[in-house]
């Protein structure tokens, strides 16, 4: 079992078994400070959350306590790195900005080509990030 700086232990479960990999996760959150940083990881924010709230739940309050997703917490491991950079990460919603620019440039310009009767619709840019994320993951 690794010691990270603040010689906390480290462990990684693999379990076939959502509730053995809940079980120990919430083993994991109850040993650690209640006023302690904490990163809970999971596939869907609200995973994490539920698990952290689940957890304090009755026995006072956890703060410090961050719930992510894969891409979120990549985001926050990569932050310092892009600041040094002058650069920061794009958020969903400036994803959303960027997309709506675009497509309101396309329909105004006449360029839209076969998105022309759906590019007006309000999901349109919500559905373009969602599809270019599901690209880059792939």
């Amino acid at each position: 079992m690794p010691r990270n700086e603040k010689n906390q232990a480290r462990e990684l479960l693999v379990s076939s078994r959502a509730i053995d990999r809940i079980r120990a996760a919430r083993l994991w959150l109850q040993s650690a400070p209640r006023d302690g940083e904490v990163w809970v990881v999971a596939p869907h924010r609200h995973a994490a959350s539920e698990l952290i709230h689940g957890e304090a739940g009755g026995a006072g309050s956890r703060f410090g306590a961050l719930a992510l997703t894969l891409d979120r917490l990549a985001t926050q491991l990569a932050a310092h790195g892009l600041a040094r950079r002058g650069l920061a990460p794009a958020s969903s919603l400036s994803m959303v900005a960027i997309a709506t620019r675009a497509v309101h440039r396309l329909l105004e310009s006449g360029s839209a080509g076969r998105f022309t009767d759906v590019g007006a619709r309000p999901g349109f840019p919500h559905a373009v990030v969602r599809t270019l994320e599901e690209l880059r993951a792939a």
